[in-house]
């Protein structure tokens, strides 16, 4: 899915940019479309597609900048279907390269988890192994509200306009802070004010021990820094549960 029309907004400013979108569920792409025109002047056209293919192409490209979200991400599945996951994340984003270029588009902010590092069990100094077991407390991972999110993305695409930015440069954006999953049980729960049934079982295919971002690049060329807390992000996503029981259904 991709809209012609600007569809961030920035301190009340929206940012111009064509932005492209693509989700495995199409409930999902209407729903955020029905939300972008009720907080917009613009009527964002968009029509589905598919990135993994050769064939891709937008007609009306005529943007600066493209940010480039497209990607599956689950752990567990991208084990068990890594052809599937290849074709998606790396073929796609080769077809979204060809087309930007056909079109003369030269900016490109590339939204990834971190592939800096080995993701084995003993891949890095600062992992604690488990051999197939319960990964209980010990994993920490970082989490960044979306809010947050598209800030830092927002700031990437004006690092653009610095004639001294050439070049790419990796920037991270987190927390810079592990979470376990406890602690995140015991968030939601603050949040909720419910009571949450969790119980510790073996770790899911894929999984690593500790993963939190150093975001100091980001403070340094972007000016960024998350500014939510973990609290904050389950009492959203507790608001938005509560207002949409059935998902993207109502």
């Amino acid at each position: 899915m991709y809209y012609k029309h600007p569809i961030l907004f920035h301190n009340g400013r929206a940012i111009q940019l064509l932005s492209v979108i693509f989700t495995r569920c199409k409930r999902s792409s209407s729903h955020i479309a029905r939300g972008t025109w009720a907080h917009t002047p613009w009527r964002p056209s968009w029509s589905g597609t598919t990135i993994g293919t050769t064939s891709w192409s937008i007609e009306d490209m005529t943007g600066k900048c493209v940010i480039h979200f497209a990607a599956l991400k689950a752990v567990g599945e991208s084990v068990e279907k890594p052809l599937e996951y290849y074709q998606a994340n790396i073929t796609g984003t080769c077809t979204l390269l060809e087309v930007m270029r056909e079109h003369g588009v030269t900016q490109l902010v590339y939204s990834s988890s971190d592939i800096a590092s080995l993701l084995q069990p003993r891949g890095g100094p600062r992992q604690r192994p488990h051999r197939g077991g319960p990964v209980r407390d010990s994993q920490q991972l970082d989490a960044v509200h979306i809010p947050d999110l598209a800030d830092g993305h927002v700031r990437a695409i004006q690092l653009f306009q610095d004639p001294r930015f050439v070049g790419f440069q990796p920037i991270n954006l987190g927390t810079g802070t592990g979470y376990s999953v406890l602690q995140m049980v015991a968030a939601f729960e603050a949040a909720s004010g419910c009571k949450i049934p969790h119980r510790v079982v073996g770790r899911r295919a894929g999984d690593i021990a500790t993963n939190y971002a150093d975001v100091s690049l980001a403070r340094q060329l972007l000016g960024w820094g998350a500014s939510r807390t973990v609290i904050d992000m389950c009492r959203d996503t507790w608001k938005w549960q509560s207002e949409n029981p059935n998902g993207y259904k109502n």
